[in-house]
């Protein structure tokens, strides 16, 4: 049990490095702001413009759905 407690410890800990390098905030307020882009539909105009605000969507929410499963995953165990 003890080993346990010290290994989900650690993975704690690297959970808030990476949170903080990745800039969380940040993170989820582009976020926010690319979501109300492409509500808003003046992206689809430029196509291209378009495929690079989709990618960069894609990728924060990618990022931070991995940071939560992590974390809720550790939060069940204790």
């Amino acid at each position: 049990r003890n080993d346990f407690l010290k290994y989900k410890e650690s993975i704690e800990n690297s959970l808030n490095l990476l949170r903080g390098i990745f800039d969380w905030d940040s993170s989820k307020n582009r976020l926010e702001k690319l979501n109300n882009l492409i509500e808003i539909g003046d992206i689809w105009n430029d196509q291209k413009e378009a495929q690079s605000i989709m990618q960069e969507r894609s990728n924060l929410e990618n990022s931070l759905n991995v940071y939560s499963e992590i974390k809720n995953e550790l939060d069940e165990i204790s």
